[in-house]
């Protein structure tokens, strides 16, 4: 009787003293582990858009030519004259947009982040897009200028990444000129210099832009 008596005891309060466990609640991401994150990002889309600039644009309006005796000139291919220079308007414009996106996008994710670095690069590149933004508005109507049998047909987005409080310019034909594209150069120019002073260093990512 005194051992059926001990049973029940212990029965009885060995789920009161017995340890307690609970499902450990998921970690929440870390702001600095996030920031990380975001600065990886950042420059990969900065990359990209600097890669569609720099190779299908500016290396076109600044083509180098290397003679057989190694002189070096440079040409531009969007000049009056030069050959295919409608086909190579529009293959521009197709990268300018490019450029604009992945600028867009790279604007979104500075302005969002956890990231003191980031933040401190928001307002110059709120300038770099209305820069390259307002270029693709301009060159936008070489499309409808261009002839079909040498130019690019491949369908493009129309509708322009605009930033907080940006206009989109408007276009009338192809509004193109070579001291607009000086101007985007110099615009890419100074927030590279920018975000250089902020220590982060942007290179070219090669990246396929389908009609560039």
């Amino acid at each position: 009787m005194v051992t059926l008596l001990a049973a029940l005891a212990l029965s009885v309060l060995a789920p009161a003293v017995a340890p307690t466990t609970n499902a450990a609640a998921p970690a929440a991401r870390p702001p600095a582990h996030s920031a990380i994150l975001d600065k990886t990002r950042f420059l990969l889309h900065m990359g990209f858009a600097y890669y569609a600039f720099h190779h299908f644009v500016y290396d076109r309006f600044h083509h180098k030519v290397v003679a057989s005796d190694g002189t070096v000139s440079y040409e531009n291919e969007f000049a009056k004259g030069a050959p295919h220079r409608t086909a190579n308007l529009v293959k521009a414009a197709i990268a300018i947009l490019f450029t604009a996106h992945e600028v867009k996008t790279a604007y979104d994710i500075a302005n969002k982040s956890h990231s003191a670095t980031l933040h401190a690069l928001v307002k110059p590149l709120n300038v770099l897009v209305a820069a390259v933004s307002g270029e693709y508005a301009k060159l936008r109507g070489c499309q409808a200028s261009a002839d079909t049998s040498t130019a690019d047909t491949t369908a493009t987005p129309t509708a322009l990444p605009t930033p907080e409080g940006t206009a989109t310019a408007s276009s009338s034909g192809c509004q193109y000129s070579d001291k607009d594209i000086t101007s985007v150069n110099n615009a890419v120019n100074a927030f590279t210099k920018s975000a250089s002073n902020n220590g982060v260093s942007i290179t070219d990512k090669s990246v396929p832009v389908p009609g560039a």
